[in-house]
């Protein structure tokens, strides 16, 4: 009896060591699938902060490239209209060309008029009438006078003239009137095609401007979203490796329970006999 009480004493004392070992050993691996499911967790923390990070830079960046975008199309609209009215301008321009030509040479030619009616028309009547009027002064021959109806004819022509003189002045100061009001009409004309060109000019640095600046912000915004994409993945992978790391967790924590339980029960059943 003796021996198999001692028999036994070593083998319940070898079965306890062989559950100690393996409880330190369920131990030791559950505290490894702890630090392994916090290390995975707090990248999963890590990787859902960048995820939100990145999502509110791209919606900031994809309204700004919308803005520039937008802003864009707005200008390249307003330099087709801009393009439209310095065309008008241009040809219109031609034509207020042609008026200045036109009245120029106009008033020109009545200005030659009134000067040749009364230069060389008034002025040479005046002087037959005062030729006239001076030669009857000194010859007191009625015979060889000048008749009194040549001189009232000359004094009709020159009261003609002079109605003619009037006439041409008043035509010409007209066509003069014409010319200064045609060469505002042309300088205003001139005036609004060049503020067009200077329009244009604006408009196409402006628009390259939009351009790179859209160019730009779309590139960032297409950055930002491939690093969302890839993160999302990464997070994806996270989340699976954390729901796998959890399981591992919980499975080891029920065998850890378990084995401690029936270490308990052994140690107590050991002691009863």
């Amino acid at each position: 009896m003796a021996d198999t009480n001692n028999t036994g004493s070593i083998n319940d004392a070898y079965a306890t060591s062989q559950t100690i070992d393996f409880i330190d050993n369920l131990k030791t691996k559950l505290a490894d699938a702890k630090s392994n499911l916090s290390q995975k967790q707090m990248k999963l923390n890590n990787a859902t902060a960048t995820k939100n990070t990145l999502s509110n830079q791209y919606t900031s960046a994809q309204a700004a490239a919308t803005l520039a975008q937008s802003s864009l199309e707005e200008a390249e609209k307003a330099q087709k209209q801009i393009d439209i009215i310095s065309g008008f301008f241009a040809k219109r321009m031609q034509i207020t060309s042609e008026m200045v030509q036109t009245a120029t040479v106009t008033a020109i030619k009545m200005y030659e008029a009134t000067e040749f009616v009364g230069k060389r028309g008034l002025d040479r009547i005046e002087d037959i009438l005062n030729i006239v009027i001076e030669y009857n002064k000194k010859d007191t021959n009625p015979s060889t006078q000048w008749t009194n109806p040549f001189i009232s004819s000359v004094q009709v022509a020159s009261a003609k003239g002079q109605t003619a003189l009037n006439t041409s002045t008043k035509a010409t100061k007209d066509a003069f009137m014409t010319l200064v009001s045609t060469l505002q009409i042309d300088s205003r004309t001139k005036s609004y095609y060049q503020q067009c060109q200077s329009y244009q000019s604006m408009m196409i640095n402006l628009i390259s401007r939009l351009s790179s600046e859209y160019i730009l912000l779309k590139v960032k915004a297409d950055n930002i979203n491939q690093r969302l994409e890839e993160v999302e993945l990464k997070l994806s992978l996270l989340e699976t490796e954390t729901q796998k790391a959890s399981f591992a967790v919980a499975q080891l924590q029920a065998e850890f329970t378990a084995a401690q339980k029936g270490a308990s029960y052994t140690g107590s059943a050991v002691a009863a006999s």
